[in-house]
């Protein structure tokens, strides 16, 4: 023990030596060759040796300095890779991901109701949306209750934005009139909901949508957002979804937020789009 305080002391001193003293020394050479010259008739020679030597004092300053601050990055980036590696050592990072992992469906969800729990703003489009409308019509009514702000959007039904997602999306059927019905009982389940609360409100639309959307808003708990693409004649129930929190990916969340508020900004009001004696009855699934 008393060997090694020896050495780190010795050890010290050389450091001294090389790094400090150089600097110090150049200071007392100046100093000294200026009283020199002021007190005493110092010969040209002289005056020119002193200059000199105090010109290898500086060179040898900076070589030290030079010297020790490359000594001292080279351990920095030394320790800064000892680190890097052990990091590398502790991630084990998947060496064959694929879409299948970031892409799934409605099935494979958790239930909606305990996505939509402590919602305070639902953000919500798509062609009919009538399962929705049909299935949940009681978890919107009680969220409404809460309080949450909630925005639907949905195709009108005499657009042919309908036209075309019956042809090209809607898989149980191709009859246009049974689809057009079933948008019809969608939107007047939704426009009963938006009548009863004034934080409700709902929108049409003549744009056929590649994609609905549902973006969640919470105080507590993760928000959330879902992407589901309307890829052609897939049953609802196995259409690619995209789904990921807020918390950990917030620039989804803020693109499917975004991408709504497009739509609701070309959308329209729904007074006197349906008649209020339209029947709700499920046609299409």
């Amino acid at each position: 023990m008393k060997n090694e305080t020896t050495t780190h002391k010795f050890r010290n001193f050389i450091v001294f030596l090389l790094r400090d003293s150089p600097p110090v020394l150049t200071l007392f050479a100046c100093i000294g060759l200026t009283t020199a010259a002021s007190f005493y008739q110092l010969t040209s020679e002289t005056i020119l040796q002193g200059l000199l030597a105090v010109n290898v004092l500086i060179a040898a300053t900076l070589l030290s300095e030079r010297w020790f601050v490359n000594r001292e990055n080279r351990n920095m980036i030394e320790k800064i890779g000892d680190d890097v590696t052990v990091l590398g050592d502790r991630i084990s990072l998947p060496t064959n991901v694929g879409l299948d992992s970031l892409v799934g469906s409605r099935k494979v969800l958790p239930p909606l109701e305990g996505r939509l729990a402590g919602s305070t703003s639902l953000k919500i489009s798509g062609g009919s949306l009538f399962r929705l409308a049909n299935e949940y019509r009681s978890l919107f009514e009680e969220l409404a209750e809460q309080g949450c702000s909630i925005q639907l959007v949905v195709c009108h039904p005499d657009s042919d934005a309908v036209e075309r997602l019956c042809n090209e999306v809607v898989y149980e059927s191709d009859d246009i009139e049974a689809y057009r019905h079933q948008c019809r009982s969608a939107l007047r389940l939704f426009e009963a909901l938006a009548e009863k609360y004034d934080h409700v409100e709902v929108r049409t639309c003549d744009i056929a949508m590649s994609f609905s959307i549902l973006a969640v808003e919470k105080l507590a708990g993760e928000s959330s957002a879902s992407i589901e693409l309307y890829a052609y004649k897939v049953p609802a129930r196995n259409r690619p979804m995209l789904h990921a929190t807020k918390a950990a990916s917030p620039d989804f969340h803020a693109m499917a937020v975004s991408q709504f508020d497009s739509v609701w900004s070309k959308s329209m009001k729904t007074e006197g789009v349906c008649d209020p004696n339209v029947s709700i009855e499920k046609v299409v699934d």
